[in-house]
């Protein structure tokens, strides 16, 4: 009996420790090709690009490749590619003045708008009249735009690879083709494009993972157009892989 009760503990020991073991490596995985998808309901001046009340949507796919890892930190490649890019953009019909009582409508037929209030335009926005919202204008449909988006150029480091929770953090550069010009006319059909900001990636099992990121998303087409707007964009990001 003594010898049964001591054998159980020690195959119990020693797949405990086997787990560990496993545990330790399993979710530190050399590459992963995944599904992702973006998606921000709004735009302001941030940082850099002073268009408003831009919405955009991507999906695509992404690859990753394990560049360098010490056990506690990774860094890996992150390249993807979004055969859907939507973008919708505000738009006015006209606007309006009114002198001595007397309310004017002034049409401007259907164009879309760096600014999305009413009042003086600030300073930088002189730059891109009439684009800019003029007093009083008078809201239409959003515009919407379609495209292509990739991002070849990145890199995100992992905290605890090792573990089923890792935290992260993603940068990347890359390029928006878009059917006209965005985010207004006289603007560039050709974007360039940066990303940067945290997130956290989960494992459901061994090999499956999702991955949330809130991202800082710059777009401006670098003064190739006439207008140079740029859009500044708090983004979310959610991406299914599998890894291998």
């Amino acid at each position: 009996m003594k010898k049964t009760i001591a054998s159980c503990a020690f195959l119990i020991c020693f797949h405990t420790i086997a787990l560990f073991g496993q545990q330790e490596n399993r979710f530190d995985f050399r590459s992963s090709y995944g599904v992702t998808t973006t998606y921000s309901s709004n735009s302001s001046h941030i940082l850099i690009g002073i268009s408003e009340g831009r919405e955009i949507t991507t999906a695509g796919f992404e690859y990753t490749h394990r560049l360098l890892e010490n056990g506690s930190v990774k860094l890996e490649y992150a390249g993807e590619v979004s055969p859907l890019y939507r973008e919708s953009d505000p738009a006015i019909t006209g606007y309006t003045e009114t002198y001595d009582g007397i309310t004017t409508f002034y049409p401007t037929g259907s164009a879309r708008v760096v600014l999305t209030h009413g009042g003086s335009p600030p300073e930088d926005c002189i730059t891109y009249y009439p684009t800019c919202v003029p007093v009083n204008p008078v809201p239409g449909p959003n515009e919407i735009t379609y495209g292509f988006a990739t991002a070849p150029l990145g890199s995100r480091v992992i905290l605890r690879p090792r573990k089923r929770v890792q935290p992260t953090f993603l940068t990347n550069v890359g390029m928006v083709f878009t059917q006209r010009t965005i985010p207004v006319d006289e603007a560039s059909s050709i974007n360039f494009q940066f990303s940067f900001g945290p997130g956290v990636q989960v494992f459901v099992t061994k090999n499956y993972s999702f991955r949330i990121e809130y991202l800082y998303r710059h777009i401006s087409n670098a003064d190739i157009g006439l207008l140079n707007p740029g859009i500044d964009q708090g983004v979310f990001r959610i991406t299914l892989s599998r890894h291998r």
